[in-house]
């Protein structure tokens, strides 16, 4: 886990690299803190489905429909 950042920050200079983009930091900030943001939400998905769906229905105060999640 210690080494993701850091080849996580690489990879998104080389993804910049490929459009001639180089030595941009600002541009490599983005792109970097961009692809923190798409992984967080991805991930989040499921937990946010378990807690609005499994555990709020155990506990009787699920009030939305399954259906609205996919919009």
């Amino acid at each position: 886990m210690i080494g993701v950042l850091p080849w996580l920050w690489k990879k998104s200079g080389n993804i910049l690299a490929n459009y001639d983009y180089n030595n941009h930091e600002v541009l490599q900030s983005i792109v970097f803190i961009s692809i923190i943001m798409i992984y967080s939400t991805i991930s989040s998905i499921p937990w946010s489905y378990y807690y609005h769906f499994v555990l709020e229905e155990k506990h009787g105060f699920n009030k939305q429909v399954n259906k609205n999640i996919n919009l």
